[in-house]
Formats: structure tokens, C-alpha cells, sequence
């Protein structure tokens, strides 16, 4: 989603959609085969084929991995994004983030580290860890 463009109205255009509206908290693993948005609260880990969506309203505490993550209200959790991390002016993301492309709109926040890579690398720390740790053992 390009800056300027409602992540409202592009959300209510396509299918195959999830939502958590606002008012509504969810506490444990959510996973998606299209897009979610979330206005409401979540806690736990998030794996979303699509594009996740937190509105201004959204707030997330959450690991988040998604093809692309656009960012209206709060994240607090890592990102591993295989296409792109929006972040537009009212949105924060509190964690490291991993993704091919990155797009901080001004007032947008980042308190992490962001590293961007190929688009087919992007890998999970958990799993590089685990990968790391049976090279070493070889």
C-alpha cells in the first residue's frame, strides 16, 4: 500500500480478508492464508501469508511474520517481512526487523534494528539460530 492511499478502503476492496476490530483482543497464534487487519488487540505471534494491517486504533505484542506489514498504531515483537515494512505517521514498531524493503513515512517510529536483505532470505532469528547452532556441530 502506497503512503497516502486509506488502508481502510484498500482493505474492504480485496478478498479472502480477516479482521479484528476494535474492542475485540485476541491472546495466543493467529494464522492467516490472505490479509488481516487488526484495530484491536494482539498478543501472541502472528503468521499471515498477505499483508497485516494495524490500524491507529491496533495495537500488537506480537512476533509478526507476513508477506508484507503496514503499520498504523503499535507493534511490539520482531518482523520478518518477505516483501516490505510500511510504517506510516502514526505507526511504531518496537523490535527488529527483517525485510527486503522498508518505508518510514515522517513521525513514523523504528526502535530496532532493521536489516534487509534478499527477499528469499529473509528467515526467522529463531530458525537461524537453530541453523547456526547444527553447522557448528558438523
Amino acid at each position: 500500500m502506497p503512503f497516502g492511499k486509506t488502508a481502510k478502503h484498500e482493505f474492504q476492496g480485496e478478498s479472502g480478508q480477516s479482521y479484528i476490530g476494535e474492542g475485540t483482543s485476541v491472546d495466543g497464534k493467529i494464522v492467516a492464508q490472505g490479509n488481516l487487519r487488526i484495530d484491536g488487540k494482539v498478543k501472541g505471534e502472528i503468521d499471515c501469508k498477505g499483508t497485516v494491517t494495524v490500524g491507529e486504533k491496533g495495537d500488537v505484542e506480537a512476533e509478526v511474520k507476513a508477506s508484507t506489514l503496514v503499520v498504523m498504531g503499535a507493534v511490539i515483537g520482531n518482523v520478518h517481512a518477505k516483501e516490505r515494512v510500511e510504517i506510516l505517521n502514526t505507526g511504531k514498531i518496537e523490535g527488529d526487523v527483517e525485510t527486503p524493503k522498508i518505508a518510514i513515512e515522517e513521525g513514523g517510529i523504528l526502535d530496532g534494528k532493521c536489516n534487509m536483505i534478499e527477499k528469499q532470505k529473509v528467515i526467522p532469528s529463531s530458525q537461524k539460530i537453530a541453523k547456526g547452532k547444527s553447522e557448528v556441530q558438523k
